[in-house]
């Protein structure tokens, strides 16, 4: 499958309603600067199921693009970080990144492999050094040879979260079907739009000290270490590093409902504990996971997720930063494994959600980030490629509502070469329940898909 790139190209928005009111730097909030230093990846893919000569025409798309950039004027200028580690915005217009290509394969070429993130072409992103500084965001539109057309997302992480980015993206498909509607003239904002609130000052800490030590839960500082003194080593035999891959499975909405019944059904405590969906999913991941990679009985395991607190603090309509704060518990790869029942595991994931999502737990997690020297050294306290297990759901983003005008997309995917270490939750395309796209070590992943605790594999 061979995409070959036709044009690359800056584009910048009419900043002008802005100047005089952004100033020269924008500060970020305490969970922007501890975000992965990467971008939020992701790609569309749009079916031209009809055959249309003037499928979503790419003059027409970057024309949307410079105006949706208006409302996120943060996704125009530079980001860096100062000498505290805090991540900040540079208000220099540097504009965006689109790239245009064409493929020599079809929408149905893509069908075909199922979209699996591993066979699925990385070319269809802009392969371009990802960096902290110069672009926020860069996209890839490729001309699939079915006429078809598929978007390369990459918005960076320390700017904002997947709330963030999604809006962005229906934010931009919407005034791409005004464009389209009213012949090249979008609505006026104001009228037609939701409000987008770029305040990180709403998770500014509030200079209370923290009453807990996350150091170790959530979160790890790194403290500075002297550079070690130079040492001969013995020459050692070149060892094999271990092969790893991924994979999407397909949990439908019967086999979760079956979970969940299963899980509240189970006697436990009294009053009983309600777990969610999510709660039940987590706990058969982590426990699967667990089971495949063969860890020690003793060996401690995490299970972290990521958490949107915008309801829980409150925050403004459309905030657009990252509301992500992390939450965590650990057990023995043994409890995990069979020590406790499914309906157990799952309580414990409850009682840390309940736990880590309590508004006053959030606002002890801001003053703990804030007092730490160097936002920098703040890295989150679970590990990939070890024992620990991640989770972040994409489930309630509305990445199906993505219409520029020509109908929703066909398929939205990840590309993934091979990872270890975190779950993503991913709506899917029938509406049938949830896709999860989780990496480990080759071997790992064939017991994993052998697994009968788990849907069959896609």
């Amino acid at each position: 499958m061979l995409v070959t790139e036709s044009t690359a190209e800056v584009l910048h928005a009419d900043l002008s309603r802005w100047s005089g009111i952004d100033p020269p730097e924008i500060p970020l909030s305490p969970i922007d600067s501890v975000m992965p230093p990467c971008y939020i990846t992701a790609i569309y893919v749009f079916k031209n199921a009809n055959g249309l000569a003037d499928f979503m025409p790419f003059d027409l798309l970057s024309e949307g693009l410079k105006l949706a950039m208006v409302d996120f004027p943060d996704l125009n200028y530079r980001l860096k970080r100062n000498c505290t580690g805090d991540c900040v915005l540079v208000t220099e217009n540097c504009g965006v990144r689109l790239v245009t290509a064409n493929a020599d394969f079809s929408a149905a070429d893509l069908e075909a492999i199922n979209f699996d993130p591993v066979r699925l072409p990385a070319s269809l992103l802009d392969g371009s050094p990802a960096d902290c500084g110069q672009f926020v965001c860069k996209f890839k539109l490729t001309r699939l040879s079915d006429n078809s057309v598929a978007l390369g997302v990459l918005l960076h992480h320390n700017v904002m979260d997947g709330d963030g980015a999604f809006g962005f993206i229906n934010r931009w498909a919407g005034i791409c079907r005004e464009l389209r509607q009213r012949g090249g003239r979008p609505a006026e904002p104001e009228l037609q739009r939701p409000p987008v609130s770029r305040d990180r000052s709403v998770l500014k800490p509030d200079g209370v000290p923290s009453s807990v030590d996350h150091q170790g839960r959530e979160y790890a500082y790194v403290e500075p270490q002297p550079a070690p003194e130079p040492e001969v080593k013995p020459t050692l035999p070149v060892t094999q590093a271990p092969q790893f891959t991924a994979r999407l499975f397909h949990l439908s909405a019967d086999f979760l409902a079956r979970l969940k019944n299963s899980v509240n059904s189970e006697p436990g405590e009294q009053p009983a504990v309600q777990c969610t969906t999510n709660d039940c999913l987590v706990a058969l991941l982590w426990r699967c996971v667990t089971k495949a990679k063969r860890l020690p009985a003793d060996a401690p395991t995490k299970f972290a997720m990521a958490c949107n607190a915008r309801q829980r603090l409150s925050l403004p309509a459309g905030y657009a930063g990252n509301a992500n704060f992390y939450i965590a518990d650990q057990l023995t790869a043994g409890e995990v494994a069979d020590g406790l029942s499914l309906a157990g595991l799952a309580r414990r994931v409850r009682a840390a959600v309940s736990r880590g999502t309590a508004p006053d737990y959030l606002r002890s997690i801001l003053r703990w980030l804030a007092e730490r020297p160097d936002r920098s050294r703040i890295l989150p306290g679970f590990r990939m490629f070890a024992n620990d297990l991640a989770f972040t759901s994409w489930v309630h983003f509305p990445v199906y509502e993505a219409d520029f005008g020509w109908g929703r997309p066909l398929r939205f995917a990840v590309p993934s070469a091979g990872f270890d270490g975190l779950a993503v939750l991913m709506p899917r395309f029938d509406g049938d329940g949830y896709d999860v796209l989780t990496g480990c070590e080759v071997d790992a992943m064939d017991r994993l898909a052998a697994m009968p605790e788990l849907a069959r594999p896609t």
